[in-house]
């Protein structure tokens, strides 16, 4: 975990990140994206979204803004980890296939945004449970509380 915040810090004091969190909530585990954008908002409002904000809108305003260095994607991503993983991906890593199917791919809104020269990476928790109507498994609740205690620290600047 100290290597994951040693390069989260990195992608922070490089420049202004913002996150958008990707994901099902009716598909158990594949809802971490979303609670953890939904955790975020309150410490950075303009600069953290989830898939259910409308994501295609708020991707070309992020392409677009001057002050924007990076954007982290956060999704259920089979890695072959143990569930609750956690792994960071650079676009020319990314999973062919996510473990679900988002309205935009996740390789087309990164083509999106680095077209307009902003850093993309991919935040990817490995997944125990992606049955509908399944609860969050505990080990990704788990990891849920850790990245999101993590990002918030480095949005406040902590």
């Amino acid at each position: 975990m100290e290597a994951l915040r040693i390069k989260l810090l990195s992608i922070f004091q490089n420049g202004k990140v913002a996150i958008i969190g990707l994901g099902n909530p009716d598909r158990g585990d594949d809802a971490l994206g979303i609670y953890i954008a939904d955790n975020l908002k309150a410490a950075a409002p303009t600069m953290v979204f989830s898939e259910l904000d409308g994501i295609e809108t708020h991707l070309y305003d992020l392409a677009y803004r001057y002050d924007l260095k990076t954007v982290i994607f956060i999704d259920a991503v089979d890695f072959g980890g143990l569930p609750g993983d956690i792994e960071l991906f650079e676009p020319e890593y990314f999973p062919k296939s996510p473990v679900t199917s988002h309205q935009i791919s996740l390789r087309l809104m990164s083509a999106i945004l680095r077209k307009e020269n902003k850093d993309c990476c991919l935040l990817g928790i490995q997944p125990q449970t992606l049955n509908w109507g399944e609860p969050l498994s505990p080990p990704v609740l788990e990891a849920i509380s850790t990245l999101t205690s993590l990002l918030g620290l480095l949005f406040t600047g902590g």
